[in-house]
């Protein structure tokens, strides 16, 4: 079972608030398992113009300092990097950004209200949100096929891939063809 997302020490995104200043970072993981784990950097930025400037050099830096310090395959390549900005963003940008899987997987997460960020990546990212009733399941279901498709099935039509047996199934369906231009079907 994966436990929810949790904030971990700040020690740990310390190089990138002091290399971005204007940026606000947070790092959450969910544990599956001792050694397994998602990662997600949460940065605050005040505005598009900052996004756009800073978004590649962040991707950069998080996967030289951190992704490459991580031995278990599973846990590389489960590291999110979520923007949150307070406003609508382009769609032209967030496309761009949320599309380049390059080292991590990128959301944009624009007109941010002020909701608490480990639900929202437990819902977001790990689908705790998702509920699953009990599935009901029809005790018969009753085929009905129209009258073109039992005619196929009850014309007794060769199957394989021989000139003959393309010219019987060519043949039959020129009869069809011409029963619709009659009005016949």
């Amino acid at each position: 079972m994966i436990n929810n997302f949790i904030e971990v020490s700040e020690g740990k995104v310390e190089l990138l608030n002091t290399v971005f200043p204007d940026v606000n970072f947070k790092l959450f993981q969910a544990y599956i398992d001792g050694s397994a784990y998602f990662s997600v950097f949460y940065c605050t930025l005040a505005d598009e113009s900052l996004l756009q400037q800073l978004w590649k050099r962040i991707n950069s830096l998080i996967s030289v300092e951190y992704q490459t310090q991580i031995e278990n395959d599973f846990t590389r390549w489960n590291i999110y990097l979520v923007f949150s900005i307070p406003m609508k963003i382009s769609n032209s940008l967030k496309y761009l950004i949320e599309n380049d899987t390059y080292f991590m997987r990128k959301i944009v997460d624009d007109c941010n209200n002020g909701k608490e960020i480990a639900s929202y990546l437990d819902n977001y990212i790990l689908g705790k949100d998702i509920s699953f009733g009990p599935s009901v399941i029809p005790k018969e279901v009753e085929i009905q096929y129209s009258q073109i498709t039992l005619d196929l099935l009850s014309a007794d039509l060769p199957l394989n891939r021989s000139q003959e047996s393309q010219r019987a199934r060519g043949e039959w369906l020129d009869s069809l063809l011409q029963g619709t231009d009659s009005n016949e079907i």
